[in-house]
């Protein structure tokens, strides 16, 4: 008997019933099964309760909603009469089965664990039937990926009645994968061979003899057909095919012979555009906006270039629900198109209603204050898209849908927030490494979702706090941090810092300091622009000064001095991520201001400015270009100290030269001393070698250090070259790079070449 029979008899034994008012007098909830019912949870989902009038409607209502929970696979109501025109409620229920195993067999090259680890469906999860088709696709992913073609995996299910929960069981039959040795394109003319090999992720790796890459993949080859297809599609040939694939192995060496036949076929132009269906906006606007033209070749980016175009200029106006296509006439005799966007406006809308979900430690506000579009404003998808960008920038949640969903009124659509949190919160305990720090040890406990009000937990206010120690051979570190981001309720970023910092062996003399600094950062109009005004009070003691110094340039150095700095920033950052960056750049632009008249042991200003750009090259190599230039100029008051200069060389500056060396030397002992003006630049290509986690490089630094203001001279600056590895990791980033010294501009500097590396990790 289906779910809608059963509720009709319901209604009809309590039909007499229902003549006059009815109360609830008890709701009895039993089990199907053997198993504990959350009774508490089925109850808290009813509108019906003890002591209620009760109809047939609100429990027509409640029996959907508690089908809604996707608890239970089956329920039935029956209406019990008792004295006193009193109904009770007895609820049968039968609950969802539950996973309470899930197994491997078969498996040899991938380990049950990380198979296990792939799946949605968890061990004493409710049985999805969703999310077993999706683990089965995602197991077929995961050896594809891994090369493993031809691996055929069963899934069952059985079920224990009994206990009313289910083992799932994966038989996995895996088969042998294959190296791709040679690719050959047949039939192309139009573009060479290494032109479509390179748009092509399938190809013959060179460091596939030596690590596990370069493994066939179908799934990958497949996306390069229809990159190929595009490209010819993108220069007018619209007739272009692939005719057949043949794929030849050689079962002995494990390798794959692919045969590519193409045919090009003739190049289209377009012979007109036109558009139809739109009543918003007249043809003349919206042909303006195109870049498609007449007696052109046909380009299909253009074409879907168009199609977005209109679809935003619509979207602006609240027409969220608007679509656009093209229709194509083709004309294979004249070898041209006539091309017709057809719109379909739908109607405008604004926003009624923002619901948010999914956040049990993230404040409702915190996420609100993030969304770029609010209740009243017109629907416009790029705003949701970028609050959407906006709400995983924060770091907080590993999944954010924003869905509009239409409300009981045309012109207003709801937006449904939904977000998936994950853990903030760290303890980390960590060992390195590193050619400039030696033996480093770190103890850090950070929360990034840190809410100073809510005393126990101290979590959900989008506030940041950590609490950092470092201590090494040749360093300690103390640091204490807090930032919140939206000071005064206003988007006005107010950052803290406390510190203590011991710094010894790695020079012929010891820096000690202790200070505080507070900084605050506001977005600027301009897109992606923000703007940063600091203040930095710091002590800073410079002792055990090695004696062969001369007396004249750096003995008057030791001693304590006091730092007080007014700080001006801009910051312009359009990067398409931070780690692993591909594309996009960021510009720094930095002036800090000391005074003897609010306490500095000096006057002096400085300006730093600093960029990053970022050329992506081919698949996944990018070409990193970076630069920076540096003065401190002192105003009036004592000579600048040590820890106001600039020092150039080493892993973060200018690889193949020895820390710090590249920079002007005390005239008796040759040991760096710094200078007031700096100039770095650098050039550097990156790309992988094995998936998302080993990266090869190649760059060339150039750099120096002069002792005078605005001493810059190109043409004395200090080149070294080098290569080098990236590795992420799990338990963190290593860097390893070597680097020769290629140009010296000083009489110190050596010949040999410099290892640099940064090994560390977290345990």
């Amino acid at each position: 008997m289906t779910r809608y029979l059963k509720l009709i008899t319901i209604f009809l034994i309590i039909g007499s019933i229902t003549a006059f008012p009815v109360t609830v007098n008890d709701i009895i909830v039993k089990s199907t099964t053997n198993e504990i019912l959350p009774e508490g949870m089925i109850k808290t989902n009813m509108t019906l309760q003890n002591g209620d009038e009760f109809t047939p409607e609100k429990l027509s209502l409640d029996i959907k909603t508690l089908y809604l929970t996707k608890q239970f696979d089956d329920i039935e109501a029956k209406v019990e009469p008792v004295n006193g025109g009193m109904v009770n409620i007895l609820l049968k229920v039968k609950p969802k089965a539950r996973v309470n195993k899930i197994t491997f067999h078969g498996n040899v090259m991938v380990s049950s664990s990380k198979l296990t680890q792939s799946l949605s469906q968890k061990i004493h999860g409710i049985l999805d039937e969703k999310l077993l088709t999706e683990d089965l696709q995602g197991l077929y992913d995961l050896y594809h990926n891994k090369g493993y073609n031809d691996t055929i995996i069963n899934q069952r299910v059985i079920k224990n009645e009994d206990s009313n929960s289910v083992e799932i069981v994966y038989n996995v039959d895996e088969k042998a994968r294959y190296k791709t040795k040679e690719i050959e394109i047949i039939g192309n003319t139009i573009f060479s061979d290494r032109q479509l090999q390179k748009l092509m992720e399938t190809d013959v790796s060179f460091w596939g003899r030596i690590f596990p890459v370069g493994f066939f993949n179908e799934t990958e080859l497949k996306n390069d057909l229809d990159k190929i297809k595009q490209i010819y599609w993108n220069s007018g040939y619209l007739d272009f095919k692939i005719e057949n694939i043949e794929r030849n192995f050689n079962s002995e060496a494990n390798k794959i012979y692919l045969a590519i036949y193409v045919l090009e076929g003739s190049q289209y132009y377009v012979e007109s555009t036109s558009i139809s269906g739109n009543i918003e906006f007249k043809t003349d606007i919206l042909q303006s906006l195109m870049t498609l033209k007449s007696a052109e070749v046909f380009k299909i980016d253009y074409e879907r270039r168009d199609i977005q175009t209109v679809t935003d200029k619509y979207n602006q106006v609240g027409y969220l629900d608007c679509y656009v296509y093209a229709d194509r006439i083709i004309d294979s005799v004249n070898k041209t198109v006539k091309i017709n966007f057809v719109i379909s406006e739908g109607k405008s809308s604004s926003i009624r209603d923002i619901n948010i979900s999914g956040n049990k430690v993230t404040k409702d506000y915190v996420i609100r204050r993030e969304l770029r579009i609010q209740p009243g404003d017109l629907t416009d998808s790029r705003k949701i898209n970028s609050s959407k960008s906006s709400l995983l920038n924060l770091g907080y949640f590993d999944k954010v849908d924003i869905i509009p969903v239409s409300t009981d009124l045309p012109e207003y659509k709801d937006l449904n927030v939904k977000v998936n949190e994950k853990l903030t919160g760290q303890l980390l305990f960590g060992a390195g490494f590193s050619s400039t720090d030696s033996i480093l040890g770190t103890i850090e406990v950070a929360q990034s979702n840190f809410d100073i009000k809510n005393y126990p937990t101290f979590r959900g206010g989008g506030q940041r706090f950590r609490l950092r120690a470092q201590l090494g051979s040749s360093r300690k570190d103390f640091i204490l941090s807090f930032t919140e981001p939206w000071l005064k309720d206003k988007p006005l970023r107010f950052d803290y810092e406390l510190w203590r910092r011991e710094t010894s062996s790695n020079r012929d003399y010891d820096q000690d300091s202790t200070g505080t600094s507070l900084n605050f950062t506001r977005k600027l109009e301009k897109p992606f622009w923000r703007q940063s005004f600091g203040y930095r009070f710091e002590e800073i003691d410079i002792n055990d000064i090695e004696l062969d110094f001369s007396n004249e340039f750096f003995r008057e150095e030791e001693g304590s001095e006091l730092v007080s700095a007014l700080s001006l920033g801009f910051i312009r950052d359009h990067r398409d991520r931070v780690i692993l960056t591909s594309s996009g750049s960021r510009l720094s632009i930095r002036t800090e201001l000391q005074s003897e008249a609010i306490g500095s042991y000096t006057n002096l200003y400085k300006f730093i400015a600093s960029g990053d750009k970022y050329i992506p090259i081919f698949k996944q190599t990018v070409l990193k270009l970076s630069g920076e230039i540096a003065q401190a100029v002192r105003v009036s008051g004592d000579q600048i100290k040590v820890f106001d200069r600039f020092f150039a060389g080493g892993a973060n500056s200018i690889r193949g030269f020895k820390e710090r060396d590249a920079s002007p030397v005390d005239p008796l002992n040759r040991e760096p001393v710094g200078g007031r003006s700096m100039m770095l630049a650098s050039a550097e290509m990156t790309g992988p070698i094995y998936e998302k986690t080993i990266f090869w490089s190649l760059f060339a630094d150039s750099g120096s250090v002069w002792e005078e203001s605005a001493g810059w001279n190109i043409s004395e600056l200090n080149v070294g070259l080098g290569m080098g590895l990236r590795l992420f990791l799990p338990i963190g980033a290593i860097q390893l790079d070597y680097g020769w010294p290629v140009v010296r501009e000083f009489d110190h500097l050596n010949n040999g070449g410099r290892f640099h590396f940064n090994l560390g990790y977290n345990f």
